[in-house]
């Protein structure tokens, strides 16, 4: 068992740290954790965010990323071209609303 402030903090992520129907996991998980350090709630989409920025990074030949190596393509992949930065742009509509909007219906 960890003992008190034994850890910096505590980061929450996932889908169900931010659902409050039938219940609100999220924030029964949220105060438990505070009782062990200080905790936060990812932003929606993090990690997913957090994947393109590491895939963007990779296709504009990075060697490495967050101190990790990043191998080479293999040849018999060809050469991977730069794509479109849609990462620069706004994006056109949130598809995890319209899923669940979909999904109510």
């Amino acid at each position: 068992m960890l003992g008190p402030r034994s850890l910096d903090a505590i980061v929450l992520t996932g889908r169900l740290m931010r659902r409050e129907q039938p219940m609100s996991l999220g924030r029964r998980v949220y105060e438990q954790c505070l009782d062990l350090a200080p905790t936060f709630t990812a932003e929606p989409y993090s990690a997913a965010h957090g994947a393109a920025l590491v895939a963007r990074d990779v296709a504009r030949g990075a060697d490495e990323v967050l101190g990790i190596p990043v191998g080479a393509v293999p040849a018999s992949l060809g050469q991977a071209e730069p794509a479109e930065d849609v990462l620069d742009q706004p994006p056109e509509s949130d598809p995890m609303q319209t899923a669940e909007s979909e999904a109510d219906d």
